[in-house]
């Protein structure tokens, strides 16, 4: 039985070293901001607009990473989004409209104004695999 075991547990070590994701999802609206780093789905760190402060969300017994300057980064990222967001509006408010499928060449729908009070600009990026 003993060397069941053994062989059991040397197995789990070999198999424990392997690719991690890492992501970072960065978004905004005219009045909310999003930030956040992921690790293989769970989230690490995430910036809290509200209290105006970087969040390590790692639980306790694990090893937490430097963060420094990442809030202060946060920050700069949304005024760049909401810049982006600004230029895209302008960008797109000559575009037409599309309001559905025409029957006929001839015939014209009428599309009516939407005002859209919340748009949301997202950049994801920084997806990398790391070998641990």
């Amino acid at each position: 039985m003993k060397m069941k075991l053994r062989v059991l547990l040397l197995i789990l070590c070999v198999s424990a070293d392997g690719l991690y994701e890492m992501n970072s999802v960065s978004g905004c609206s005219d009045t909310d901001g999003e930030d956040v780093l992921i690790l293989d789905d769970e989230v690490v760190w995430y910036a809290d607009f509200n209290k105006q402060k970087g969040v390590d969300s790692l639980p306790a017994f694990a090893d937490h990473p430097g963060f420094e300057g990442k809030y202060e980064e946060a920050v700069a990222n949304q005024q760049i989004c909401r810049q982006n967001l600004k230029m895209a509006r302008m960008a797109m408010k000559d575009f037409p409209k599309q309001c559905g499928k025409h029957k006929s060449s001839t015939t014209q729908s009428t599309c009516k104004e939407q005002k859209y009070t919340h748009s949301v600009g997202v950049n994801t990026g920084n997806i990398s695999l790391i070998e641990i």
